[in-house]
C-alpha cells in the first residue's frame, strides 16, 4: 500500500475524495481475498467430499467381502461341522 502524500495545501474536499479513494480501493481488495477464500474452502470441501466417496466405496466393498465369506461359511456348513 502506497504511503499517504499529504500537504498543508490540501483543502478538505481534497481529503475527503482521498478517504473515499482509499475506502473504496479496501472494499475491493477484501471483495477479491473473499473470493479467494471462497475459492480455497471450496476446494478443501470437493476435496472431502471425495475422500468421503473412497470411504463409502471401501466400506460397501468390505461389506460386499464379509458377506460372500459368510455365504461361504454357511455353505460349508457352517464352524465345526465336518465332512
Amino acid at each position: 500500500m502506497a504511503e499517504p502524500e499529504l500537504a498543508h495545501h490540501d483543502s478538505l474536499g481534497g481529503l475527503l475524495r482521498g478517504i473515499l479513494t482509499d475506502v473504496r480501493e479496501l472494499v475491493r481488495e477484501e471483495l477479491a481475498l473473499a473470493r479467494v477464500e471462497m475459492r480455497e474452502q471450496a476446494n478443501r470441501a470437493r476435496l472431502a467430499i471425495a475422500m468421503l466417496a473412497a470411504a463409502a466405496v471401501a466400506l460397501a466393498l468390505g461389506a460386499l467381502f464379509l458377506l460372500v465369506a459368510m455365504a461361504n461359511g454357511i455353505a460349508d456348513g457352517g464352524p465345526g461341522v465336518r465332512r
